[in-house]
């Protein structure tokens, strides 16, 4: 059985990759080698300056740690984290295995809440994990724009409700 990894990027702009982001995926990398089945889902749409996706830096970040290009889906669909949830949702439809949320600690409440919500309200019956990286640049400011984010991200569930339901 497959496990699916679950990679949220960050606010950084393509095709700079900022030290939270390497820290997730480090994590993602490491956990790759160790379970030799698993897959990478990356996601992370278009930038506020730029065309291409956010995902094809993350994407070669990736392959150039030496991980294989199959076990690697790229999904640009998502711009936050709600529509990464989705675009990871569209990219492991119909598809069995465990998923392994990898994001920063400060992330992982908001995050936390989004994939319970699923199990919750839309019978999202998989075994979720959460995997929480360490360093952020600036820590209090991170938490708090999470903190705040949370009904933004609960109201944003709501109205793509639809969305939701037709990616499961």
């Amino acid at each position: 059985m497959k496990t699916w990894l679950a990679v949220y990027a960050g606010w950084d702009k393509y095709p700079y990759i900022g030290p939270d982001e390497m820290d997730r995926y480090r994590e993602a990398i490491e956990i790759l080698r160790k379970l030799k089945k698993a897959i990478l889902v990356v996601t992370s749409g278009v930038p506020k300056r730029g065309t291409t996706p956010h995902s094809n830096a993350l994407k070669k970040y990736v392959l150039e740690w030496g991980i294989p290009n199959h076990r690697v889906i790229e999904n640009p669909a998502g711009t936050d984290t709600v529509t990464d949830t989705i675009a990871i949702l569209e990219a492991i439809k119909r598809k069995s295995g465990p998923v392994i949320v990898v994001t920063s600690w400060y992330h992982i409440p908001r995050v936390w809440i989004i994939w319970t919500a699923l199990r919750i309200f839309f019978d999202f019956g998989r075994k979720v994990s959460f995997r929480a990286t360490g360093g952020v640049t600036r820590p209090i400011f991170s938490l708090l724009c999470e903190i705040f984010a949370i009904p933004k991200s609960i109201a944003e569930m709501v109205w793509m409700r639809k969305t939701i339901r037709a990616v499961m």
